[in-house]
């Protein structure tokens, strides 16, 4: 996406604004993909940073850069340095994208050097490149060469923007091929204003297209679960442990979590408040009349003040007259929703192949546009037979939670 002129900054912005993404187009013949992604400011909450590599850059790779800086001179633009960085957070991209079968801008159905969910900004922070700064990326699929994936760039209005945005001043490239992938080529290139260590020119050829990256060594999260039910084989055990953590989950009082327990709409309504960080104060109403107002002796604010918190939000809208049902557990779909609603994918253009129906008009295009952006990375029998109408359970409350705060 692009800033555009007279308005607020069109970008995904974790320091002052909503997140903006651009949906995939397509362009016409062999299978091809392209998409593109720009945030205006980004402060990214590290949690892994790797060392850079050393990185080799191909032939194509050298010859789009060149392209790219011709294209920029020609426009009154200055040409950008590499980032070795951004190239290392574009390769292993790129590598996942190939190998896992995916082509966004968030990692996807699999990693081998990110959590699932994880957004450029979060790739390019755990590659080195952790700076307050103008960023941006374009990805592509399908093209096999640089001149081909430059000219289906510069054909597109956001992905040419990225290319001649004249903030940026690196720029991070790397092609992959694998043989037996859905696209065969994988192109990212993501873009930074501010010039690290690692930013050079880049001018000779190295060599040919790189092959799929391997995977470093698994590297464990460091949080231990506080609960004596959930341990290393409890399903979603790793997210429930992050967040109690967080203090965003808190368990039974005997010191259980009843991962597969349901949860409460109100319950809910505390931990989601919790995850986006919603400013919660005492009211005297909540908004709804099924709602007690009382002053809870461990946390004065439950549940009225959560629940009107998120009504403020626009993440909840009640049940009927008025009526939240706070003490009804909470369906896979109406938990859905309001966390697709919480990440604000209203800016959000849902993207082809959602693996389920149309369940319901009123909760199918939330949970198809959580789907397009990754909030439901990891459920369990994700797919057409998938039961919306369920109860959620506490353990797949954290993972979907866990997925929101991976976006940043």
């Amino acid at each position: 996406m692009r800033p555009r002129t007279g308005r607020p900054a069109t970008g995904l912005d974790q320091v002052t604004g909503p997140r903006y993404v651009t949906g995939p187009s397509r362009v016409t013949g062999p299978r091809r993909y392209l998409a593109a992604l720009l945030v205006v400011t980004s402060l990214v909450l590290l949690t892994l940073v790797s060392p850079a590599l050393a990185v080799d850059y191909g032939s194509d790779e050298v010859e789009f850069v060149q392209l790219l800086n011709d294209h920029r001179v020609a426009n009154g633009l200055e040409p950008l340095l590499v980032s070795d960085m951004l190239s290392e957070a574009s390769e292993r991209h790129s590598s996942d994208m190939a190998k896992y079968g995916f082509v966004s801008h968030y990692t996807r159905s699999g990693s081998d050097w990110f959590p699932l969910g994880s957004s450029p900004w979060d790739r390019m922070a755990a590659s080195g490149y952790t700076f307050n700064t103008a960023k941006g990326e374009n990805i592509a699929a399908g093209q096999t060469t640089a001149t081909e994936v430059f000219q289906a760039w510069k054909e597109s209005p956001d992905h040419n923007a990225n290319m001649l945005c004249a903030d940026f001043t690196v720029v991070g490239v790397a092609l992959i091929s694998m043989h037996g992938s859905d696209y065969g080529t994988y192109w990212t290139t993501d873009f930074g204003r501010y010039a690290d260590e690692s930013a050079h020119a880049l001018t000779s050829p190295a060599g040919e297209p790189k092959p799929v990256v391997p995977a470093p060594p698994a590297t464990p999260t460091g949080v231990s679960s506080p609960f004596s039910d959930v341990g290393p084989g409890t399903l979603y055990g790793d997210q429930i442990a992050l967040l109690a953590e967080k203090g965003i989950v808190s368990g039974y009082k005997d010191g259980t979590f009843g991962p597969d327990d349901p949860i409460t709409r109100q319950q809910f309504a505390k931990m989601l408040a919790l995850t986006v960080g919603y400013d919660v104060y005492p009211v005297t109403t909540s908004g709804f009349v099924d709602v007690e107002i009382r002053l809870d002796p461990q946390d004065a604010l439950y549940p009225a003040g959560y629940i009107a918190a998120c009504l403020a939000a626009g993440v909840i809208q009640g049940k009927s007259a008025g009526t939240f049902a706070p003490l009804e557990n909470i369906t896979q779909a109406q938990l859905i929703t309001m966390v697709a609603r919480a990440a604000r994918p209203a800016e959000l253009a849902t993207q082809p192949g959602v693996p389920f129906g149309d369940f319901c008009p009123d909760h199918y295009p939330w949970a198809a546009k959580a789907w397009a952006a990754g909030l439901l990375n990891g459920l369990t029998d994700m797919g057409a037979d998938f039961d919306f109408w369920a109860e959620a359970t506490r353990a797949e409350a954290c993972l979907i939670l866990c997925n929101l705060l991976a976006q940043g």
